[in-house]
């Protein structure tokens, strides 16, 4: 911080308190002035949201509350929907002009490939297993079954 007086200067080097007297030379007399130097904090700064974006789909970046934004794409709102996958940085300011940084990666997920296996022939009164793309997060079969599997059997009639 600098605290200028007739062009002359003192720069704090610590927080605290400083005063000054002034002498014009007139002899009217000494002038007293003094100030409190605080330290203010950087901002923290931490941007959330999904850092894998479905294949075209959104995600929104959220970087909390601060006065001031400055997004690497442009923006200066607190929160931004991105598509891309790539590196977002952010700059906030505070109130009193002090500067907090953070970046975020993004990236495009890959869609699961959805594939039954097993043998979808076969004779009556028997069963088959049916398997889907195994290591996949959730399964949900037309029969109400979550597994990764499920057992077909026929029905076998007789008249």
């Amino acid at each position: 911080m600098e605290y200028r007086c007739n062009h002359r200067q003192y720069i704090c080097e610590h927080p605290g308190y400083y005063w000054v007297t002034y002498d014009d030379g007139t002899g009217c007399g000494i002038t007293i002035d003094s100030v409190t130097i605080t330290l203010d904090t950087i901002p923290i700064v931490m941007i959330t949201g999904d850092t894998v974006i479905c294949p075209l789909g959104v995600t929104t970046l959220d970087a909390g509350i601060h006065p001031v934004y400055n997004w690497s794409n442009g923006e200066h709102t607190q929160t931004i929907n991105v598509s891309d996958a790539g590196l977002y940085a952010l700059e906030v300011i505070d109130g009193h002009g002090c500067k907090g940084y953070d970046t975020i990666a993004t990236t495009i997920g890959i869609l699961p490939l959805a594939m039954i296996t097993g043998n979808l022939i076969y004779c009556s009164g028997d069963s088959t297993l049916l398997k889907a793309t195994p290591g996949l997060a959730g399964y949900l079969w037309s029969t109400g079954a979550t597994s990764d599997s499920i057992y077909v059997k026929t029905r076998v009639c007789i008249r």
